[in-house]
C-alpha cells in the first residue's frame, strides 16, 4: 500500500525508523503558487475521489 493510500485509508504513516504511526489528516492545501497547482489539484482529488474519500470545499467546513 503506498504511503498516501494508508495515510487516507488506515491513518497511518511510516517513520524514518520504520514505526508505524497514527496519522489523521483533515485538511490538504495545494498552494496557488505551486507549479501546474491547478493539474495538482485535479489528479489529487482525482486519487480521493478513487478512494471514496469525501471532499468539501472550506466554505462548507468552517
Amino acid at each position: 500500500m503506498n504511503t498516501r493510500r494508508k495515510i487516507v485509508q488506515k491513518g497511518k504513516v511510516i517513520a524514518v525508523d520504520g514505526v508505524e504511526m497514527d496519522f489523521r489528516v483533515d485538511t490538504l492545501l495545494v498552494h496557488g503558487g505551486t507549479p501546474n497547482a491547478i493539474e495538482l489539484y485535479k489528479a489529487v482529488r482525482s486519487g480521493l475521489a478513487k478512494l471514496d474519500v469525501e471532499i468539501i470545499s472550506s466554505g462548507n467546513y468552517v
